[in-house]
């Protein structure tokens, strides 16, 4: 009945505003059919955002990466290209890495800077992007299992460029 009802008030809606070529069609689905039909798009390829703060900015692209991006000009370039990734040649084991974030977690923040043999603000980046101070009292087995790949915790680094060429900003991620 009310799916013949909702026929009726679109033919009737469709013959007033919708030219007469148009053809229109309504129809009830149940939760399931609309669950078995469900597909899920994505319309932009661009990584999210998860935390800006000055030049550097933290986002999560489409297949999971946390990258940490830190401008290197006081007046925020645009990228027009960015490098290949290259292996910094620090990698970590996963039970290291678990054990070195747990001890920056108890000594703060500060000690952080030099976990991992690069930037302080990129693996502070890493961290705020994998959300550690919200993984409870021991946060480390957590972050390294998000940023484990494969038994090993490895940094890369890539460059981005202006349309001059110039070096306008700096990208890390872990693999």
């Amino acid at each position: 009945m009310k799916a013949w009802i909702s026929i009726v008030a679109v033919t009737f809606v469709s013959s007033i505003v919708v030219p007469s070529s148009t053809i229109i069609w309504a129809t009830e689905q149940s939760k399931n059919e609309l669950e078995e039909n469900k597909t899920d798009f994505q319309f932009n390829s661009e990584p999210i955002t998860l935390y800006s703060e000055g030049d550097i900015t933290v986002q999560q692209n489409s297949s999971g990466e946390i990258l940490v991006t830190k401008m290197e000009t006081n007046v925020r370039a645009n990228v027009s290209r960015w490098g290949t990734w290259q292996y910094t040649n620090i990698a970590v084991s996963t039970g290291v890495a678990a054990n070195a974030i747990n001890a920056a977690f108890y000594a703060g923040a500060g000690a952080s800077v030099a976990m991992f043999g690069i930037p302080g603000w990129a693996i502070g980046g890493l961290l705020t992007g994998a959300s550690w101070t919200n993984l409870g009292s021991a946060p480390g087995s957590a972050v390294a299992k998000k940023w484990d790949k494969n038994g090993w915790i490895g940094f890369y680094k890539r460059t981005g460029y202006d349309g001059a060429g110039r070096v306008v900003a700096t990208q890390y991620k872990t693999e």
